[in-house]
């Protein structure tokens, strides 16, 4: 799987653009998501990501479906959820700035979109991360001013 413009779809004209992350932005931001997008095509049973892995950015399922899965301890598969076209994948990972829960798993080909890395989103949870940052600083600063 490899993730590239040149597979690229547009937003504008997309089927399921009314239940996707795209249809809630606004108009400059829509523009800024569309150049930072990348898309890949994915055969059945490709994987999108690693359960254990660090989330590079979000996915958009456009078409297709992807199975989230985790293996049991005697090795069974457990599927925790099943995202159609239009949903976000690998997301709370991505918010949360930690590691992905499950592992991703395409069923049937899907079309796959995420972001460059250093993108609108990646910029905005690193912003996320420094006010957490400051906020704290600013409740240990407070705490000794008290003491």
């Amino acid at each position: 799987m490899l993730f590239s413009k040149r597979n690229s779809i547009n937003c504008d004209k997309c089927t399921v653009k009314a239940s996707c992350f795209y249809a809630y932005l606004d108009p400059a931001a829509q523009r800024e998501w569309k150049q930072l997008m990348t898309t890949a095509r994915l055969e059945d049973g490709e994987i999108l990501f690693n359960e254990g892995d660090r989330p590079p950015g979000l996915f958009i399922i456009c078409s297709g479906s992807l199975k989230v899965c985790k293996n049991s301890l005697s090795g069974q598969q457990l599927i925790s959820r099943i995202e159609h076209a239009g949903d976000l994948a690998g997301h709370i990972a991505f918010f949360a700035g930690g590691a992905y829960q499950g592992s991703g798993e395409a069923m049937g080909q899907t079309l796959a979109r995420s972001q460059e890395p250093g993108g609108l989103l990646q910029q905005q949870r690193s912003q996320q991360g420094a006010q957490q940052q400051a906020g704290a600083a600013g409740v240990e600063a407070e705490e000794n001013f008290v003491k």
